[in-house]
């Protein structure tokens, strides 16, 4: 009975001061704790452990490109048992993030949760998935490795392609600091300020919008399905249970594969071939330059910001929207085929 009386005081106190009802206890459409429902907060566990290994190794990085510098320090990190793993587990983290944030997406995308009102919501999520690859391209750089510098190379090739665009992502921007000093800053600083606001409107739109129910036609008339609603509370705890699985998947693939990390970058010249999340592009490029990454990435980006103009009829349910989901499947296997052409193509010296 004592018991039982102090959760109530607990409870009673949180709701005074925080609206915990509010926060936990609304409704939600019970399909929403459904696997596929839960990438979402598979992410933010991922991302949260992202942060502690982001910030541990933090501590041991050299931020800059002088010998001894971001090489030395990212190959030393090899001598200690604990770092290499907490090296491996930020690897590792991030792959299983994007792949889980493009699953997310294409989720939202089958049922259709892009539509009114949740259009900024969209564009919000379309936002969060740019840093996430943002984080892995600026991550792959900070190793210094042959991989890194190329990829900054690849980098200031389009940033002069831009022009003025892109003129703070080449070293003329600020000649004295290295451009891989300030990759680092991106990387630890205005990448995480850009994250945070738009990660608290994402989460906060879906407060208010709620979490979508299917929406279908029945005797001519548009209707939400029928369904049983469970408090969000539950939604948490699985969320939180798929996320530990996601995360203990993450920690024995770090135990036994190392986190790759090449020889010593050597400016000028072309050996490898960009991180898989990039390998799509490669072929691009072989034919047609390095303009065909800006240029493809630009019309991916603004065709994904357009899927809530493109596809306005309220009902969400994917058998009365073929178009909207071929086109979706057929974005994915033009993905597929170019993520296999790349890992299948030599590679080559490049000439911006």
């Amino acid at each position: 009975m004592d018991k039982a009386r102090k959760i109530r005081q607990r409870d009673d106190f949180m709701e005074t001061r925080l609206a915990w009802s509010k926060i936990f206890n609304h409704p939600i459409p019970k399909h929403a704790n459904e696997v596929t429902y839960t990438f979402g907060g598979m992410i933010i566990v991922l991302g949260s452990l992202q942060l502690i290994t982001g910030v541990i190794l933090q501590q041991f990085y050299i931020p800059h490109s002088e010998f001894p510098g971001a090489y030395e320090s990212v190959s030393k990190l090899s001598e200690n048992s604990i770092l290499l793993f907490v090296r491996n587990l930020h690897y590792w983290g991030a792959q299983i993030l994007l792949v889980i944030a493009l699953l997310h997406m294409a989720r939202v995308f089958i049922a259709g949760a892009y539509k009114k009102p949740r259009e900024i919501q969209w564009l919000a999520g379309l936002g969060l998935l740019i840093l996430l690859f943002s984080f892995s391209y600026t991550g792959t750089v900070l190793k210094w490795d042959q991989e890194g510098v190329e990829g900054l190379a690849h980098q200031i090739g389009i940033a002069q392609i831009a022009g003025p665009l892109g003129f703070f992502l080449t070293q003329d921007f600020a000649p004295s600091v290295s451009l891989l000093t300030r990759m680092y800053g991106f990387h630890v600083t205005l990448l995480p300020i850009i994250l945070v606001p738009l990660l608290g409107l994402h989460l906060i739109l879906i407060r208010l919008n709620g979490i979508s129910s299917p929406k279908i036609l029945r005797d001519r008339n548009l209707v939400s399905s029928n369904e049983e609603n469970v408090r969000f509370v539950t939604h948490i705890k699985r969320m939180l249970a798929y996320g530990s699985v996601v995360a203990l998947i993450a920690i024995i693939i770090s135990i036994f594969l190392p986190a790759p990390l090449y020889m010593r970058g050597i400016e000028g010249i072309e050996v490898s071939k960009p991180p898989w999340y990039l390998l799509w592009l490669y072929p691009l490029e072989n034919i047609f330059g390095i303009k065909a990454i800006a240029v493809t990435s630009g019309i991916i980006i603004l065709l994904l910001a357009a899927v809530p103009l493109a596809d306005r009829i309220e009902i969400t349910d994917p058998i009365k929207r073929k178009r909207m989901i071929v086109a979706m499947f057929s974005l994915i296997l033009i993905f597929v085929f170019l993520l296999i052409s790349g890992s299948l193509s030599p590679a080559i010296q490049h000439h911006s």
